[in-house]
């Protein structure tokens, strides 16, 4: 519902990612509540977004691990398994970059990673 309401307000998840006055007197918790509904329900490519959000801005990085690697283990990042071409994300990142951004985060962050399974 809160997603709705900022829609119909005409505000995207761009807003939730500049840096502005509104964004900063949402609590973390609740942001990442909005984030993870967002990139389940309606744009399932935006997990990308929310895990360098998790890492660079929260300091999530159990759940950076974790959402980059249910990137890694499907082919497409749509989320369709099936084959036909290289892996490319929405953002330009290949299949390649995201194994090393995961590598990062498992060794900058062990306890974290290994916590979020």
């Amino acid at each position: 519902p809160l997603v709705a309401e900022w829609r119909k307000r005409g505000w995207g998840c761009g807003q939730l990612q500049s840096e502005n006055e509104y964004i900063p007197t949402v609590p973390t918790e609740t942001a990442l509540r909005i984030l993870r509904r967002y990139a389940q329900c309606f744009d399932t490519t935006f997990r990308e977004d929310l895990a360098t959000l998790c890492i660079t801005r929260y300091e999530r990085f159990g759940e950076a691990a974790s959402l980059l690697l249910q990137l890694l283990n499907n082919e497409q990042p749509d989320g369709n398994s099936s084959g036909g071409g290289a892996f490319l994300s929405p953002n330009g990142t290949t299949r390649h970059e995201l194994w090393l951004r995961f590598a990062d985060v498992c060794t900058a962050h062990p306890t974290e990673a290994k916590v979020a399974g």
